[in-house]
C-alpha cells in the first residue's frame, strides 16, 4: 500500500486474517473518543471516519483470496 493508504483488518479468534480493506488516498474525516475511566480496566471505544478516493476489499478464506469489486469516493 501507498503510505496515504489505510488498510482494515477483520480477524479471527486466532489472529488469523479474514478480510482486508484497503481505503485508496485516504485521510482522517473526525474522530471521536469515547470517556476515560482511570479507576477502570474496560475499554474505550475510539471512532474514526475516514475520506478516501476508492476501496478495495479482499476476502481471505481457507488460504484462496478473493478480490472483491472496487468501490467509489468514500464518504
Amino acid at each position: 500500500p501507498d503510505s496515504n493508504d489505510v488498510q482494515i483488518f477483520m480477524i479471527d479468534e486466532a489472529g488469523n486474517e479474514l478480510e482486508q480493506w484497503t481505503l485508496k488516498h485516504a485521510w482522517i474525516k473526525s474522530v471521536e473518543f469515547g470517556a476515560l475511566d482511570y479507576s477502570s480496566d474496560e475499554m474505550v471505544e475510539v471512532t474514526v471516519n475516514f475520506r478516501y478516493d476508492w476501496a478495495q476489499f479482499e476476502s481471505i478464506r481457507d488460504g484462496a483470496v478473493t478480490r472483491g469489486p472496487f468501490f467509489g469516493v468514500g464518504a
